[in-house]
């Protein structure tokens, strides 16, 4: 809009005759350059006006005309104007309008005008719209004027710190000229309030709106995502590291980052009060990140973070993944069998399952069938079949699980290996016709073998005693409780080996009741394969007071037969004596009848000629009977119907490393028992002082198979016997 200004003057009129005037009238549209001129032509008697025109100047000289453009076809009362240009702004000038009539000009009077001053433009700021965090627009600023001069730049100027803004500070510029415009700030910081202030600018000057202010939305947390790498987000993983990469902080909430990184923890949602790993870096972009002093096969949880004045920033979603697994540790096999045992491992934290392999061989080529990474449950057990007997197997493991939601499967590496030796197999038959007689507070366990190698018998006092354990060896002791015990179950052995059918069992509580059994085995050592018992029976020992005291139980063989003496202290309701005789020691057969005294506190002396035996080792015992009918049985004592009456080795019996020497004594002279090996080494010794029929037991153990001799001398009498071990 032009800014214009009429300056009026005084009008004077020039009489040009009778009735005719000219008149000088005020300039109109006066502008910074531009003006109309004015001016009246009267003929009172309706004459022409010819001509007519303006002269104008800055002094009552003019020096400058124009023509004018009558109003109305020159006709009397007509007006005429001119439109002047080219003018000075601010500057006054003089007019003098003058007309023509058929004769000489007639001058109208001399006025002035003033053209209008060049000024600074006219602006009015906007108002803010649109606000966010980091800009705002300012809308309808408004250049209402430029001035009278060209605007050469205009916009706003704007400031967080200065009010008002000036060129000093930041701004935003807009085309030119007249009119509204709208600007957009941006780049600002969040939370902060900005003064504004529309400004154009003229060859005279900056022309200002007023000042606004504006805050910022306050800053939020930043906008950051965690990695998605593919397959997995979390890779490299280990026992004890993982990398997180690909992360990424996209918008940084109105403030600057300063920080950007992950967190993770074991429960879920970390937060950067977890553990974290911080890149170190500001600003926006993708950054990668690695995590350490992890827990092996632990599950963890791992957010992406980025922090700015506002706080931290979380990615929304949490990655989940489980750390490897320590490689498990294979241990020794259990509940080994002929065609079965179970493998065993120890636990290891976050296996979600096992992998098991099974071979005939420490490389694992020849694999077993249905084992060749066999996938197992999350159990530290697992039985293993359809296996050959007395045959050595070898297994290892792997732990696995799935790597959690984003993690890689793992699978550990194998164990070392485990050897396991099957057992032989077992007995077919077992032993049968299992009894027993009470001799005294002593127990006299008979049996049919069954078809092992060998058999146990297992004794426990009050309870069913407990079966051997596959691949054990064990050792037998007549003396209840000095034998081998089967764990800590109080079921002794009291009889290991492949001989005889029964055994006397001494040391026992009387008044107590035992339970025993014998159970047939094949095998030895690792492989002993063990087949269930002749089924436990159970028996009590006497508690009352002995009806006599057997002081001397003696066999002697002469021309005649086997000589039997027996001697007694005191005697007890002794009704009579039961001689019985065996071949095996297990099957006796009464041979004759001698009464006792009933009662008596004397020495007494008994004897008994056996005449119908045969040549060979022959087996006594005697069977007391009372008046009430109560029975009690000797200690079994033995004879060789062919051998020497003052001393004589009736039997060897070898067998679990040891030596059961059955010797025949006359006398109750210190005799020494030694054993030589075939180079004539002394391996082993003992002394008896003892008479009678006794067992003499040595350690072998140690001792390589092969021949070996017996020396039995007690000062009068030597002999020896060859046995092989």
């Amino acid at each position: 809009m032009k800014k214009f200004i009429i300056l009026l003057a005084l009008v004077t009129t020039y009489y040009l005759g009778i009735g005719q005037s000219v008149t000088t009238n005020a300039a109109s549209m006066v502008s910074y350059t531009t003006a109309t001129l004015n001016g009246t032509f009267t003929d009172c008697n309706g004459g022409w006006l010819f001509n007519a025109g303006f002269d104008y100047g800055l002094t009552i000289g003019y020096g400058s005309n124009i023509g004018s453009t009558p109003g109305a076809s020159n006709v009397n009362g007509s007006t005429c104007y001119s439109n002047i240009s080219g003018l000075t702004a601010g500057t006054t000038y003089h007019v003098q309008f003058k007309a023509m009539a058929g004769g000489p000009y007639y001058l109208g009077g001399d006025i002035t005008f003033t053209t209008a001053s060049y000024t600074t433009p006219t602006v009015t700021t906007g108002t803010a719209a649109n606000i966010a965090q980091t800009s705002f627009d300012v809308n309808i600023n408004n250049v209402s004027s430029d001035g009278g001069a060209t605007i050469t730049e205009q916009g706003v100027y704007y400031s967080s710190v200065n009010n008002p803004p000036t060129n000093a500070d930041s701004k935003i510029n807009s085309p030119t000229g007249v009119g509204n415009y709208d600007v957009s700030l941006t780049g600002l910081t969040a939370g902060t309030t900005y003064y504004v202030r529309a400004f154009a600018i003229n060859s005279i000057g900056t022309g200002y709106g007023s000042v606004i202010s504006q805050l910022t939305n306050s800053p939020s947390v930043p906008t950051v995502s965690i990695g998605s790498t593919l397959p997995d987000a979390i890779t490299s993983i280990t026992t004890t590291t993982a990398n997180c990469n690909g992360n990424n902080a996209t918008l940084d909430g109105g403030a600057t980052i300063t920080d950007k990184g992950i967190c993770w923890n074991t429960g879920g949602s970390p937060t950067i009060s977890d553990f974290t790993y911080s890149t170190g870096t500001s600003g926006t972009g993708s950054f990668n990140a690695n995590m350490g002093s992890l827990s092996a096969g632990t599950t963890y949880y791992v957010r992406a973070y980025a922090t700015n004045s506002a706080g931290p920033g979380y990615s929304s979603t949490e990655r989940v993944f489980i750390t490897n697994t320590n490689t498990p540790t294979a241990a020794a096999a259990s509940n080994i069998d002929a065609t079965t045992f179970y493998a065993n491992w120890n636990a290891t934290t976050g296996a979600q399952s096992y992998r098991l392999d099974v071979a005939t061989d420490a490389t694992f080529t020849s694999m077993v069938s249905g084992f060749d990474n066999r996938s197992i449950a999350n159990v530290t057990t697992e039985q293993v079949f359809g296996l050959s007997a007395n045959t050595a197997y070898y297994y290892r493991v792997r732990a696995y699980h799935d790597g959690g939601a984003d993690g890689a499967s793992f699978t550990s590496a194998s164990s070392s290996y485990q050897t396991v030796t099957t057992l032989v197999s077992a007995p077919t038959t077992s032993a049968s016709n299992l009894k027993y007689e009470t001799i005294g507070n002593d127990m006299n366990i008979t049996w049919t073998n069954g078809d092992g190698s060998g058999r146990l018998v297992t004794m426990k006092a009050g309870a069913v005693s407990d079966p051997p354990v596959g691949g054990t060896t064990y050792t037998g002791n007549a003396a209840f409780g000095s034998g081998d015990q089967i764990g800590a179950t109080g079921t002794y052995i009291v009889y290991s080996g492949n001989a005889k059918g029964s055994v006397l069992v001494t040391g026992l509580t009387p008044g107590t009741i035992y339970y025993f059994d014998v159970v047939e085995y094949n095998g030895t050592g690792s492989s002993t394969n063990y087949k269930g018992g002749a089924g436990a029976a159970s028996g009590f020992t006497d508690h009352s007071a002995l009806p006599i005291e057997l002081v001397d139980f003696s066999a002697n063989s002469n021309p005649n037969g086997i000589e039997l003496n027996w001697t007694t202290a005191t005697e007890i309701n002794n009704n009579y004596f039961e001689i019985q005789r065996s071949i095996d020691g297990i099957e006796f057969t009464d041979v004759a009848r001698v009464n006792g005294a009933g009662n008596s506190n004397i020495i007494l002396n008994y004897n008994f000629l056996d005449n119908n035996v045969s040549n060979g080792i022959v087996y006594y015992r005697l069977k007391q009977i009372d008046f009430n009918g109560k029975a009690n049985l000797s200690k079994m004592i033995f004879v060789n119907a062919d051998g020497n009456n003052s001393l004589d080795i009736i039997k060897v019996i070898s067998e679990n490393n040891q030596l059961d020497i059955y010797l025949n004594k006359a006398n109750d002279q210190s005799s020494v028992i030694s054993v030589y090996n075939s180079n004539g080494q002394l391996i082993n010794e003992s002394i008896s002082n003892k008479k009678g029929s006794q067992v003499v037991r040595m350690n072998m153990s140690g001792n390589a198979s092969g021949i070996y001799f017996i020396n039995v001398e007690d000062g009068i009498n030597k002999i020896s016997k060859k046995i092989l071990l």
